[in-house]
């Protein structure tokens, strides 16, 4: 939109009236096409147009697809649920046990039980990394006095490098997972130190 210059209307009103209201009417006339395109802009979403969703904004009024349901909210009559399963092999097994009275302070390690309770708690095993370290051997031949010297398994290559797993799931969070590269490296520095 270009604007009008004080040249312009000083010109418009030696010329006279008519002049000014020419001038003004175009002026009128292409603020009033701006404005239109910008309210055009406005309007646009990502349902009438080729914006993407993200272009919508936060002020985008959502709306849910699903209907209405007769039932309340939550689990249902008669649905079983489902939940941890008990474990009847466990790893580990830790013993809390009463060795004082809560009362009178007795010592009570000798005293049978009366009753135990059990919880299960299922949890990962500490995740940590493991060194492995690989020696070669060099023996010479009390017979032919030759030197023979024992071999490193294929895979290892390097004075210290990683093993097969992870770098198994390395590929697997960044190839599969999609997880981009720095964040790869984030997550294993995090999670093995």
């Amino acid at each position: 939109m270009k604007s009008i210059s004080r040249a312009q209307i000083e010109k418009a009103y030696e010329e006279g009236l008519e002049a000014v209201i020419t001038l003004m009417e175009g002026f009128v006339k292409e603020f009033s096409e701006r404005i239109a395109e910008l309210e055009n802009q406005k309007a646009k979403n990502s349902r009438n147009s080729h914006k993407p969703p993200s272009g919508d904004g936060f002020g985008k009024q959502t709306k849910s697809l699903r209907k209405k349901s007769e039932k309340k909210t939550g689990g249902q009559e008669g649905h079983e649920g489902e939940n941890l399963k008990w474990e009847e092999t466990v790893d580990q097994l830790i013993q809390h046990a009463v060795t004082t009275c809560r009362v009178c302070g007795e010592d009570l390690r000798s005293v049978e039980g009366e009753s135990i309770e059990k919880r299960q708690v299922h949890d990962l095993p500490e995740i940590k990394i493991e060194v492995i370290e690989h020696q070669i051997e060099k023996k010479i031949c009390p017979h032919c006095h030759l030197a023979t010297v024992s071999k490193f398994p294929e895979p290892v290559k390097e004075w210290v490098q990683y093993g097969e797993t992870v770098r198994g799931l390395v590929t697997y969070l960044n190839q599969y997972q999609l997880i981009p590269s720095q964040r790869t490296q984030e997550i294993m520095r995090d999670v093995f130190g």
